[in-house]
């Protein structure tokens, strides 16, 4: 008699499949425990902050930048699946966006850049020490590449997405709700 597991394994995906697995449940129990508490977590300070498309936008970035950077950087039979990208570009994206003057937001940065710092510190030295190995995993089978490309991509999503809006401000004068058709 084998050893079942608690989860059966998914069959093999198409090489279109494997593209787009980047925001699929990861294949055990507690990852996807992990990933849905972190989800919660820092997916409501980005919802608190841009709203439930502006979540929806960033999980994606996150989620499609973590799977193309694994694609570039780990041999081409690695496949990288899961959501854990998408939720380490929400850590960064959760702390930035929640850094703030006064009393209140120092102690929210501190709080949640000490966890976000030592995050992703920890996958910086688990992605080094499993690049020593065949397969780039470590054989863990954690994407610690995928983890830092989604922590890079919050920060690069939310650069761009800054440095557009002053562009904006320098040309058009402030962004405001106002249309310009109801201002006298």
């Amino acid at each position: 008699m084998g050893v079942r597991h608690p989860l059966p394994l998914p069959p093999p995906l198409p090489p279109v499949g494997r593209r787009l697995a980047f925001v699929l449940p990861p294949a055990t129990a507690g990852a996807v425990g992990c990933n849905l508490f972190f989800l919660l977590l820092f997916g409501r300070l980005v919802e608190e902050e841009a709203g439930p498309w502006g979540l929806a936008f960033v999980y994606a970035v996150c989620g499609v930048a973590a799977n193309v950077l694994s694609l570039c950087l780990l041999p081409a039979s690695t496949l990288s699946a899961g959501a854990s990208g998408a939720v380490f570009g929400l850590f960064v994206v959760a702390l930035l966006l929640r850094s703030r003057w006064g009393v209140r937001g120092l102690v929210e940065a501190a709080v949640l850049g000490q966890f976000v710092v030592s995050r992703v510190s920890d996958e910086a030295r688990s992605a080094v020490a499993a690049s020593q190995t065949p397969g780039g995993l470590g054989g863990t089978g954690v994407g610690h590449v995928a983890h830092l490309g989604g922590a890079l991509a919050g920060v690069l999503l939310l650069w761009g997405l800054h440095t557009l809006l002053r562009a904006v401000e320098r040309t058009d004068g402030p962004v405001s709700g106002e249309l310009p058709s109801s201002r006298r």
